[in-house]
């Protein structure tokens, strides 16, 4: 199937490359391996992100069009649900199951995108060596084609991962693509057709994740500054930029429309606020303050309906497995963005760091090897300069992520395996040394000594994908579930939370409703019986049915009233 979509899309980039055995070996691995992560993890999910792409594809499923329209969530992700489980029509505890097969398949797309590029990149480093006129040795283009493959299995199987329900790695096979587009353009390969393809991609990349919107204004720089005639280059910019259009423009119409003012994605004000500024809370706004407390007015933050500890109620007005996560901008209208040097240099350097844990350092001990060993400055500036569709897509989107985000939180690795690959592509056709064998064994064992360091990683992953394997043929939500049917919990029923990290599956599952939030779970569980008592009425009084909570190993010692569901680490009391 990738070698199919591989060849119908040669033509458009005008690159003839014979590939290797070991790359379909490579090939067949990763899509062996993704398959792997898909069942693996089929009855679990990801993060608290999920409930809400499973949510808006459900409203989308019920024709409920305007609920399902977010400025948050990037839509594509979402319809993709939407359109499996339509098709598949699933009994409801193999919900998730689908889901995972969604994955997957983005996963192939991923690596059908990803060797269009890799065929770009080689066509343009073997032109290079053709055009250079002076023997320089460089890595071999079997050593280019076996690293970058390598490289991008591991990014894309343990940073990134088919297991993660989110849309990160989709995204990133349209980066390829743009890419890839983006390289043949600049080699001038590219035919009528090709420009139209980078935009679509573009397009698909902004659907993903709306940080490809910043990012595609750079892809536009690079059009502009390709060597070609600039008739030549202002045609490709407004063909791309208007299929761009064509894909984007009705979902950013449609946003706009629904917040009363243009934008591209309420995503940024509110990470920008939650991680950098640290002025937006990212439970909720009242936790553990009042009003008066609050550093800015939120315009309907959740309600308080019990102190000590706090009960937060959010059932309207939006109606989802987990509202405030749902749409976050709505609860914390009222952010205030504005720049603190302090917070901002905080966030930028725990970003960096952990760029260079999971990435660079692996690289710069491989750089290290190779200077000791030529004794001369090994990656040329003025040919990573030759380079600059690889690297400036990488940085901006590096850079945006680095500066918007504090990326030493939980979850953030999963943004920058993309954005990786091209960096490393990049300096892989940038090296430029002495032609001798000595200088060849130390391409050779630098090579080596990057890949083994972020192939720890990986193989890391592996093993905690193995050892899923043999402990997930159980489906905990479905049997949560099939419990709490039993006692006459039914769709559309509301429930309460004690849960930090939301391990919802079973209520979006059942179409549950979590409406109300305990975050203090240690507070709750000291209440004496007669408070507990009357934070139990609090919750009636709202029409709650149940109160539920989650454990990673195994609760303290419950009150009276509380039950287990038999096989998990889950209780519940019945209101």
């Amino acid at each position: 199937m990738v070698q199919a979509f591989n060849d119908k899309f040669r033509p458009a980039l005008g690159a003839k490359i014979k590939r290797s055995r070991a790359r379909f070996l490579l090939r067949y691995s990763a899509i062996a391996l993704g398959l792997l992560q898909a069942w693996a993890y089929r009855y679990l999910v990801y993060m608290e992100d999920t409930w809400s792409y499973l949510d808006i594809a459900d409203n989308y499923l019920r024709g409920d069009f305007a609920a399902a329209l977010s400025a948050y969530w990037s839509p594509l992700y979402s319809w993709l649900i939407a359109l499996s489980l339509m098709i598949f029509q699933p009994p409801v505890c193999e919900k998730f199951v689908v889901l995972k097969l969604v994955n997957f398949a983005s996963f192939i797309l991923v690596v059908f995108a990803f060797e269009l590029l890799l065929d770009q990149v080689m066509a343009w480093y073997k032109e290079d060596s053709l055009v250079s006129g002076h023997k320089l040795l460089k890595v071999s283009e079997p050593v280019l084609e076996l690293s970058s493959y390598l490289v991008f299995i591991f990014m894309s199987l343990s940073v990134g991962a088919v297991w993660k329900d989110t849309p990160d790695l989709l995204m990133s096979g349209f980066l390829y693509a743009a890419t890839a587009f983006t390289l043949a353009f600049w080699r001038g390969r590219l035919n009528k057709s090709g420009s139209l393809f980078m935009g679509l991609s573009l397009g698909a990349s902004y659907l993903c994740k709306a940080v490809m919107f910043p990012v595609t204004l750079v892809y536009l720089l690079v059009l502009a500054l390709a060597p070609q005639a600039r008739a030549t280059k202002l045609k490709a910019v407004l063909i791309t930029l208007a299929f761009f259009a064509v894909i984007a423009g009705p979902y950013i119409a449609a946003i706009s429309i629904k917040n009363q003012k243009l934008t591209f994605s309420t995503t940024m004000p509110y990470n920008y606020a939650l991680w950098v500024l640290r002025s937006a809370p990212f439970r909720h706004a009242l936790a553990e303050r009042t009003p008066e407390q609050l550093p800015m007015k939120f315009t309907h933050p959740s309600q308080v309906i019990f102190s000590d500890p706090q009960v937060f109620y959010f059932a309207e007005p939006i109606h989802a497995t987990f509202a405030t996560h749902y749409d976050p901008a709505y609860w914390f209208d009222g952010v205030k963005i504005y720049f603190d040097w302090l917070y901002q240099s905080f966030a930028t350097v725990n970003s960096i760091q952990v760029l260079w844990r999971l990435f660079f350092a692996w690289l710069f001990f491989g750089w290290i090897v190779l200077l000791v060993g030529s004794r001369s400055l090994a990656i040329s500036l003025q040919s990573m300069a030759q380079r600059l569709p690889l690297f400036l897509p990488s940085l901006a989107g590096l850079a945006i992520y680095s500066i918007g985000l504090n990326c030493n939180t939980l979850y953030s690795e999963r943004y920058f395996p993309g954005f990786f690959v091209l960096w490393f592509l990049g300096l892989m056709g940038s090296l430029r040394l002495p032609d001798t064998s000595k200088m060849k064994k130390v391409v050779l064992v630098s090579t080596i000594v990057s890949l083994l360091g972020m192939g720890w990683r990986f193989t890391t992953e592996l093993g905690s994908t193995l050892v899923t394997l043999t402990t997930s043929s159980v489906n905990q939500d479905c049997l949560i579930l099939q419990r709490l049917s039993e006692l006459g919990i039914v769709p559309g029923d509301q429930i309460a939370n004690i849960d930090p990290l939301r391990k919802v599956g079973w209520a979006q599952m059942g179409g549950l409703r979590v409406v109300a939030d305990i975050l203090n779970e240690s507070a709750f569980w000291r209440l004496p019986e007669s408070r507990r008592a009357s934070l139990y009425d609090a919750l009636r009084r709202y029409h709650i049915k149940a109160l539920t909570y989650t454990s990673a190993d195994k609760a303290p010692q419950l009150p009276s009233g509380w039950q287990q569901v038999a096989g998990t680490h889950f209780w519940f009391y019945l209101l």
